[in-house]
């Protein structure tokens, strides 16, 4: 057996955080992780086709690797600062109301991070001030709830950044 290779199978219907810190771990001791979706006829009430589940998969361990040195870094920087690395929307943002908001948080300083929460294909997002881009792209002036396209497959995210990051675009709907 080639010991530089691990397989993980399974249906991932739903993919859970579970599943995501094995294959990350994984590809910590192995050299190659393949993640094989399965389909199985004995599941009755999949969330999803498999193809479906295929994408999501790959979707999410590119995000890990898109965001592994960035959680690193806060990571480095809450052992010195004690300062948590996920972070309430008030204390981040204080006195500008976020008190009350309880499904998006700040992962470090620079994303929100909205989670869909409920079944619906949209949903709200209070934004602080400032300029936010999200994780299609579209960048938003802050200070105001704005309304995205929410399919259960996506974790929104918006990254703050800078007038000039934004390019004085803005999405204003």
């Amino acid at each position: 057996m080639n010991r530089d290779t691990a397989v993980y199978p399974g249906t991932f219907d739903p993919l859970t955080l579970g599943h995501l810190d094995l294959i990350a771990r994984s590809s910590k001791v192995f050299k190659r992780v393949v993640v094989a979706v399965a389909a199985s006829s004995s599941k009755s009430g999949t969330m999803f086709g498999l193809e479906e589940r295929m994408a999501m998969v790959r979707e999410a361990a590119l995000l890990h690797e898109r965001f592994g040195g960035y959680i690193l870094g806060c990571a480095r920087e809450s052992a010195v600062t004690g300062e948590p690395i996920v972070r309430h929307m008030a204390y981040e943002f204080p006195d500008e109301g976020f008190e009350e908001i309880r499904d998006q948080f700040m992962l470090g300083e620079r994303f929100l991070v909205a989670p869909v929460v409920t079944k619906e294909n949209v949903r709200s997002v209070q934004l602080p001030a400032g300029y936010w881009r999200d994780d299609l792209g579209e960048v938003y002036e802050g200070g105001r709830t704005v309304t995205i396209d929410a399919p259960l497959g996506r974790l929104p995210y918006f990254e703050k950044v800078t007038a000039m990051e934004a390019g004085y675009k803005f999405n204003i709907n």
